[in-house]
């Protein structure tokens, strides 16, 4: 694993003032490891730093850039470590069945501080996971595990590729890791259901072939491009508000602490934002359905100009030019 002693772990959590034994959290770091970090890089880069890291001794043997990417993943999963454990650590499991662990002189914390604690770590981990990933993206270069993965190939495919990307152009999302993933699914669906019918078959698979590149694209490009992610990001949000607070079972879920209460999102709140993204999405699809419109030609936006979706709007030369006065008409 990245981390497999226990000095590690202490070192990256902090504030640690009683023994830890690596049997009780050795499978904590493992868990973490699948469920968050393997997800995020994927397994050919994870197998790669593997064998950077000593299993021993836990010391670092990669490159410079490769032993920071090491560092940064670890402090990231030291925090989803202490996050998938913050429940089961106060529990003493045995024979017996479960107890809570309460040694002399030292009392279980309340739910309040249970609570707002996995908050904390869940917060930490997502910000130094969007962080190590911006390192692993301006360093892509060093990484070739990483570029030649499927993982890569996933993430890049889409047009918005990461929480920080999305938030970029969808700010409330605030660069937060979790809800990037519950989104990711909804904006696989609005590519396909809304950005595809818009771009057409062969601009879509295009620009979606340019993403997995290190092409440049021209500033009208960019521009096109900008104008569909703002569009993609209101409707695959607008697509995923109501389900964002249903668990696997379709059950609502909502934190209460003990003293803060954070009531569920209402209705009326769930379809202003809903009302609010759909009109939003709508406007920045038809600025770029007028763009397109605009400057496709046999050299820009080649794909589009030659799909049936193009709409000329220049005027033919035998076309009048438009009375922009109703008092002067045109005699014909």
């Amino acid at each position: 694993m990245l981390i497999n002693k226990n000095d590690t772990l202490k070192s990256l959590l902090g504030g640690i003032q009683s023994e830890m034994h690596w049997k009780t959290w050795g499978p904590f770091v493992a868990d973490a490891e699948n469920d968050h970090i393997i997800r995020a890089i994927g397994q050919e880069l994870y197998d790669y730093l593997l064998t950077k890291v000593d299993p021993v001794t836990d010391a670092l043997t990669g490159s410079t850039r490769e032993n920071a990417l090491i560092k940064k993943l670890r402090t990231t999963l030291g925090h989803y470590t202490e996050m998938e454990s913050a429940l089961s650590i106060l529990v003493q499991k045995g024979d017996g069945g479960l107890a809570i662990a309460t040694p002399p002189s030292m009392q279980a914390p309340g739910k309040w501080m249970i609570v707002g604690k996995i908050s904390e770590s869940r917060d930490k981990a997502d910000r130094h996971m969007e962080a190590t990933l911006q390192y692993l993206e301006k360093y892509k270069a060093d990484f070739p595990a990483w570029t030649e993965s499927s993982a890569y190939t996933i993430t890049h495919s889409l047009f918005l590729g990461s929480a920080t990307e999305y938030t970029e152009y969808f700010p409330a999302v605030r660069e937060s890791r979790r809800l990037y993933v519950a989104l990711r699914g909804f904006v696989v669906k609005s590519e396909k259901d809304f950005i595809l019918p818009l771009l057409g078959d062969a601009l879509f698979r295009a620009w979606k072939t340019r993403l997995l590149t290190s092409d440049p694209w021209t500033d009208l490009e960019l521009e096109a491009l900008n104008l569909l992610r703002t569009a993609l990001a209101n409707d695959a949000f607008r697509r995923g508000m109501p389900y964002l607070n249903l668990n696997s079972d379709f059950r609502l879920v909502s934190e209460t602490d003990g003293i803060r209460n954070e009531d569920v999102l209402n209705d009326a709140k769930i379809n202003a934002i809903r009302s609010d993204t759909d009109k939003e999405s709508a406007e920045y699809a038809n600025r770029l359905k007028r763009l397109l419109d605009k400057k496709a030609s046999a050299t820009i936006f080649p794909e589009y100009f030659a799909s049936d979706l193009y709409v000329p709007t220049q005027r033919k030369s035998y076309q009048p030019p438009v009375n922009c006065d109703p008092a002067m008409p045109f005699e014909l």
